[in-house]
């Protein structure tokens, strides 16, 4: 090989952002419209993705609601709970696994995303290579993991492995290049907001002659007490407890028109301690008396103004 030359080749280290080294779980649940898990926390990562219908959850102390297409990270440590709303049965799809990254800081202020197609893809990837690489019932709730004495298909834990990097990577990747996507920061977060807000008022409108307290409230839809305060206020002027009595005093006005009951039967049917409690919260609403306006021509008329603005 007289005359062969010796070329030097500089090898490039391949640096890595995202390095998950461990995987904890992989799920797929379909449950009941009435399900709801109380909460935990643990030492590794774990991100819930809704398949259909909507779940609430509590990640940390806040509250959020999850659409059909939405995706939350649960960071180390973090406390977090699920209910589904008792109105649809939701399917989710939980993984957990661990990563050291400092790259995965970038979920812990930006915990909610909306997944494209593509990224459902990855999802339903991690999914099928998990029932070609575990004995595990993936539809079930055993935590533990047990691989097969031999996978279904050649390097099956690795491409796990890839799949979820490959998530993560493109999630943080899509969402940088357009800030709008992210729905804690943007206008999604107004809908979310509103979407509680609405749904405490219909709660409250089912439910016009029980009586409850604004920690009740908190509990039931696992949101924090100032949270709550400041998005209610914002969406309609109000506190809680203040847009509820409006309510109750919307039906006692109904109630009086219907002339089936007595002021003091309307009183406790609408749960006030007494008649005096809620004459005083009556005048102090519409500006009459119950006997004032039993009397007057505002009670004739069928067709009310709504409670805002009266």
């Amino acid at each position: 090989m007289n005359g062969a030359r010796n070329i030097y080749y500089k090898m490039l280290p391949l640096k890595e952002l995202i390095r998950v080294d461990k995987l904890v779980t992989i799920h797929y649940f379909e449950f009941e419209k009435n399900y709801c898990f109380s909460g935990e926390a643990h030492q590794f990562w774990e991100f819930l993705y809704v398949d259909k219908g909507e779940v609430d959850i509590l990640a940390g102390k806040k509250g959020y609601k999850l659409q059909k297409g939405d995706i939350v990270f649960h960071s180390p440590n973090e406390f977090h709970s699920v209910k589904a709303n008792g109105r649809t049965a939701p399917n989710i799809m939980v993984v957990s696994f661990n990563c050291s990254s400092s790259a995965m800081d970038y979920f812990k202020s930006n915990k909610i995303f909306n997944l494209s197609s593509y990224q459902i893809d990855l999802l339903s990837k991690i999914f099928c290579e998990g029932q070609r690489t575990f004995l595990t019932n993936l539809n079930c709730g055993y935590k533990e993991l047990v691989k097969k004495e031999a996978a279904d298909e050649f390097a099956s834990e690795q491409l796990i492995k890839l799949y979820i990097e490959l998530l993560l990577i493109d999630i943080i990747r899509s969402n940088i290049k357009n800030e709008n996507c992210n729905r804690i920061d943007t206008v999604v977060k107004e809908k979310m907001e509103n979407d509680v807000v609405v749904e405490i008022i219909n709660f409250m409108e089912e439910n016009i002659y029980s009586n409850f307290t604004f920690d009740f409230i908190c509990e039931k839809f696992f949101i924090g007490k100032t949270h709550l305060k400041t998005i209610f206020k914002k969406k309609t002027n109000e506190s809680v407890m203040a847009y509820f009595q409006k309510l109750k005093m919307k039906e006692a006005k109904k109630l009086i028109r219907e002339k089936k009951y007595n002021f003091s039967q309307i009183a406790e049917i609408l749960g006030f301690e007494s008649i005096h409690y809620f004459s005083r919260c009556f005048k102090k609403i519409t500006n009459m008396t119950p006997s004032e306006y039993a009397t007057s021509l505002k009670s004739r008329i069928q067709s009310t103004p709504d409670i805002e603005k009266e």
